[in-house]
């Protein structure tokens, strides 16, 4: 599977100016939305991290910026530790992101979503789990 994704080293250069305090808030969160509006994205990896970004327009920064800060921070680094395992294992990385997402749905939305997982190729058949009304208990 091919990681090459431009967006995904944008995003990081981008997080990285507004924690440095060389870009504001708002434009990055403009930004973001604009890549999220144009699906600029190839990978789901890119997605959440642009996600993250457009969240930044919900948080309420002190005038330091401290709280805010911090969990921007704390959110870059563990997307970041996502890109690299992303980009050490797309398959696999794939594989786990697809489990949790089906965990997250509604029972009956499963089926449905994990069908276009396994046509995607981000799963096999055998990696998805029986929904109770499949296993009749």
């Amino acid at each position: 599977m091919d990681t090459a994704d431009p967006i995904i080293d944008e995003i990081a250069s981008r997080w990285r100016a507004l924690l440095a305090g060389e870009a504001t808030r708002q434009s990055t969160v403009r930004w973001a939305q604009a890549q999220l509006t144009n699906q600029s994205w190839t990978h789901e990896v890119a997605h959440r991290g642009l996600q993250l970004l457009n969240d930044l327009h919900h948080e309420r920064w002190t005038v330091a910026g401290a709280l805010g800060c911090e969990r921007s921070r704390a959110d870059y680094v563990r997307w970041a530790a996502d890109v690299e395992s992303f980009r050490a294992d797309p398959v696999s990385w794939y594989r786990v992101y697809s489990l949790e997402f089906l965990d997250r749905l509604p029972e009956y939305m499963r089926d449905r979503t994990a069908a276009m997982f396994v046509a995607a190729g981000y799963l096999r058949a055998g990696d998805v789990p029986q929904t109770e009304s499949k296993t009749g208990t």
